[in-house]
């Protein structure tokens, strides 16, 4: 498939939507984006964009400068053999490759990419998780690896490591009047005094055994007709930031029997700088974007340590949250 892309990528290409604070212009359409209601309208000065567009592989890796990239990441599979990657170049960006899932690149501002997707019912997962994160990073966004949601005019971000639960707490505050604002990847900017939460992509990657409790909870989700531990569901997303309120960091563990939830005073900034998403993206610009993000945290936003039963119910843990937030000045 041939396209035109980079910084001089044409832009009378359809307008698809916004994300993570940037505006997304493209030749396809990524489902879970905010979509504004001028069509025509694809860029703003002064405003975020990126240009993605489809290229086959040959064709997007032909001008990669392999000889003289450098390896940031790379994750062995139980083979030995590599099965992620991400390379980078100060002049040509990022590669970022996932086995099964395909390839993108990333402009060095982060203003273009280049997508090679796999077939199959979750295309876009390497762009959603990766590219448009590592996106945002370069373009002066700092991204947490979080789930949130708005619960009033405000937002909670929930930070955990992969599987501890952070998507199906999110969702199930759904019932208890919240909107879903990201799921993964949490997008932050700061404004004056205020730090802004992001909306992200409409999709949730939620566990089916999580079904029957959402539905009793009164969470509408349209379930995929297919069997699979997770599916990536569409869920409704703000149309713009708000404030973040306080951030939550989940751990399950054997040690109690219903969540305890603790004040995290003061700040640990070992804490806060390991919650961030993309550590590859090593510039001196976004090193210095985080450090700013991560005190301006630790400065006014509450912090709380949330230790869970090992074996313990989203449904459960939500309603402690929802409690817990009425007590916060």
């Amino acid at each position: 498939m041939a396209v035109t892309t980079g910084v001089d990528a044409d832009v009378r290409r359809r307008f698809v939507g916004r994300a993570f604070g940037i505006e997304l212009g493209a030749d396809f359409r990524l489902p879970g984006v905010l979509e504004p209601g001028d069509p025509d309208q694809i860029r703003r000065p002064g405003v975020r964009h990126i240009d993605l567009s489809l290229q086959e592989a040959a064709a997007a890796g032909a001008d990669w400068p392999r000889g003289t990239a450098v390896r940031t990441f790379e994750l062995p599979g139980p083979g030995g053999d590599h099965v992620f990657t991400i390379d980078r170049h100060p002049d040509a960006g990022y590669r970022v490759w996932i086995a099964g899932l395909g390839q993108c690149f990333i402009g060095p501002e982060g203003d273009w990419i280049r997508c090679d997707p796999p077939e199959g019912p979750n295309p876009w997962e390497l762009l959603i998780g990766q590219g448009l994160p590592i996106a945002a990073a370069l373009q002066g966004l700092e991204v947490l690896h979080a789930s949130a949601v708005r619960l009033g005019s405000t937002s909670l971000a929930f930070v955990a490591p992969a599987g501890t639960g952070k998507t199906s707490l999110a969702l199930h505050l759904l019932g208890r009047g919240a909107e879903f604002l990201a799921d993964d990847v949490v997008a932050l900017e700061a404004d004056g005094d205020t730090l802004l939460t992001h909306p992200g992509i409409g999709l949730a990657n939620a566990p089916c055994t999580e079904r029957e409790s959402l539905e009793s909870a009164g969470v509408d989700i349209r379930w995929p007709a297919a069997t699979a531990p997770k599916h990536h569901v569409p869920v409704a997303t703000p149309r713009g930031p708000v404030p973040l309120r306080a951030i939550y960091f989940l751990k399950r563990t054997q040690a109690v029997e219903e969540p305890e939830i603790v004040a995290i005073d003061p700040p640990d900034p070992c804490l806060l700088l390991g919650s961030t998403f993309v550590a590859h993206v090593p510039t001196a610009a976004r090193l210095i974007t985080q450090l700013d993000i991560c005190s301006r945290i630790a400065r006014t936003v509450p912090l709380f340590r949330v230790r869970a039963p090992a074996e313990g119910r989203a449904a459960e843990l939500a309603a402690r949250i929802a409690r817990h937030i009425g007590t916060i000045g």
